[in-house]
C-alpha cells in the first residue's frame, strides 16, 4: 500500500513537471522594420500568452541580410528552443553555411513564412522543414490579373 501511494506521488510530482514545461518558439523575420511582421510578432505574443506554457521569442536586427539570420539561427540552437519559424532571405546561402542541416540534426522543427525555401533547395532537399505558411505570390499576381476580365 505505501509503495502505491509512493508510486502514485511520483508520477504526479512527474505529470505535473511536464505540464509546467515552457515550451520557447522563435520567429525570426526578413525585416524586424516591417509593419508586417510586427503584427506576427504581435499574434505569436498574443497566442503565446493565451496558451500560458508557450514563450514566442521574436528575434531578428533590422533590415534583411542572410548573415544575421544565420547568427541568429545558431543562438537559437545553442539555447535549446523547441520550434523555430523564419522568412527566408536566402536559402542557397543557408546550405552554403550548413545552418538548416544543423536545425534539423538538433531535431528542432522548421517551418518557414512569408518566403519559403527556393524551389531548387527544396528539390535538392526536401526535409528540411516542415511546411511553409504564406502565400503563392505568382499564383495570386495571376488571379488579380485575370479579375478584370471577369468583370466584362
Amino acid at each position: 500500500m505505501k509503495n502505491s501511494i509512493k508510486f502514485l506521488l511520483f508520477i504526479s510530482l512527474v505529470a505535473s513537471c511536464l505540464n509546467a514545461k515552457v515550451y520557447r518558439f522563435a520567429i525570426v523575420p526578413k525585416n524586424t522594420n516591417s509593419p508586417f511582421f510586427s503584427q506576427v510578432e504581435q499574434g505569436c505574443k498574443k497566442v503565446a500568452k493565451e496558451l500560458g506554457n508557450v514563450e514566442c521569442l521574436y528575434v531578428g536586427k533590422g533590415e534583411a541580410n542572410p548573415r544575421y539570420q544565420v547568427k541568429i539561427l545558431e543562438n537559437l540552437i545553442k539555447s535549446k528552443v523547441d520550434g523555430i519559424s523564419i522568412s527566408v532571405i536566402d536559402s542557397n546561402y543557408f546550405i552554403k553555411t550548413g545552418i538548416l542541416k544543423k536545425i534539423k540534426d538538433a531535431n528542432i522543427p522548421l517551418i518557414t513564412f512569408d518566403s519559403d525555401l527556393s524551389k531548387d533547395v527544396l528539390k535538392k532537399y526536401p526535409n528540411l522543414r516542415l511546411a511553409y505558411i504564406g502565400a503563392n505570390n505568382f499564383k495570386f499576381g495571376n488571379e488579380l490579373g485575370k479579375a478584370p476580365l471577369k468583370q466584362t
